[in-house]
Parts: structure tokens; sequence; C-alpha cells
């Protein structure tokens, strides 16, 4: 994965649309299937729990299956670019003690994770306003800077890919 530049406008308006969208197409998909599944099955089969639960969860995939649908067309490409971006980081984050340990070793593949690792989180810090924990990421780049000039490796963020962490285990 790549890192890109997002429009935080652009992004910030698209995603509440989105969000804003799921909310409303659930509560109304999952209202008017119940509703329906009560009509017809209420007395015969299931109790009005089982019925309503089956409703939400028809409208949840819909709502679902839209959104994987449409995830490349072109007004989604900053919300879909985000969220591939926190899929990596939280890849990453759950080997990132082992990687880590890797770093402090001076391994060239760990340099690389930490780096994007870093510059990924400072983007998505920025884009979602979380400044609170911007200047601790910000001290922690730093140091990984030093360790890859102290160790005189040259890292190139473009040529991450999510393969290098499947490495660590």
């Amino acid at each position: 994965m790549k890192l890109e530049s997002i429009n935080k406008q652009r992004y910030r308006k698209h995603l509440n649309i989105i969000l804003f969208g799921c909310a409303i197409s659930l509560m109304v998909g999952a209202l008017a299937l119940s509703t329906i599944l009560i009509a017809l099955f209420a007395q015969e089969f299931l109790s009005n729990f089982y019925l309503n639960l089956i409703g939400v969860s028809i409208a949840g995939l819909a709502v679902t299956t839209l959104l994987i649908k449409f995830k490349h067309h072109p007004w989604m490409t900053e919300v879909y670019y985000v969220w591939r971006l926190k899929q990596q980081l939280n890849l990453i984050n759950r080997k990132l003690a082992k990687i880590e340990k890797a770093a402090n070793e001076s391994n060239a593949d760990a340099f690389l994770i930490l780096s994007f690792y870093y510059q990924g989180s400072q983007q998505l810090y920025k884009l979602d306003d979380n400044t609170i924990t911007l200047s601790s990421l910000n001290k922690k780049s730093a140091i990984l800077e030093q360790q890859i000039s102290d160790a005189k490796v040259e890292i190139d963020v473009e040529q991450f890919t999510a393969s290098l962490v499947k490495n660590f285990k």
C-alpha cells in the first residue's frame, strides 16, 4: 500500500455522508423488514424478537453489500483509502512489539515497516483531528529516523508492502 495525499475536507464530508446514509438505511431498512416479517410470520413460527433480529440482520447485510459494491467508486476514494490504511496499520500494530525489537537490531525491513506505520499514523491522526497523541508519535518517528541514520540504511516508504509485515511471526 502506498501513502497518498488526501483532501481532508472532502474526506470528512464524504465520510459523514456515508455514515449518515448507513445509519438512516439501517434504521429504515430494519424497521421496514421487521414490520413485514412480523406481519407475515409472528403468529406462526417465531417470536417478535427473532423476527426483529432477522430484519436488522438483513438490513445490515444490505448496507454492507452496497458499501463493498461501491468501494471503488470515485466518490468513495478518500474513505476507502483511509479504510485500507486503518486495516494496514492495525495489521502492523498487532506485530508491533516484534517489529520494534527487530528495528532495535537494525533490521532494514523493520525500519521500513515502522516508517510506514509512523507516517500513516500521522496522516490518519491529522485526518481525524487526533492531535493529542501526535506529539508522542513525532518523538517515536524522530527516534526511528536516528536509528536509520545510525545504521546507514536507505528507507523509501514507497517500497512498503503488506508481505513485509507477514515475515514477523
